[in-house]
């Protein structure tokens, strides 16, 4: 995973990752819903639900990064 990505600001298709020290315990897709980014995420309680990234970041207390594919990388 770490070779094949680079951290970024909050983009379509960017995975948010939600640390605790260093590890990292949740994640989320961002996604476009009406034009809008939203983080789309699923727990066991609430199932899948979408939040504004706003919203997202202030549940993990800003302890979100998020990371994206790198250009001109191809999976074999």
């Amino acid at each position: 995973f770490q070779n094949n990505v680079c951290e970024c600001e909050p983009c379509i298709g960017a995975v948010a990752v939600c640390y605790r020290s260093e590890m990292a315990v949740h994640l989320g897709v961002v996604v476009s819903v009406g034009g809008e980014m939203r983080v789309m995420e699923c727990q066991e309680r609430t199932n899948a639900t979408l939040l504004t990234i706003s919203r997202f970041e202030r549940r993990y207390m800003g302890r979100v990064r998020y990371f994206k594919r790198q250009l001109g990388y191809t999976h074999h």
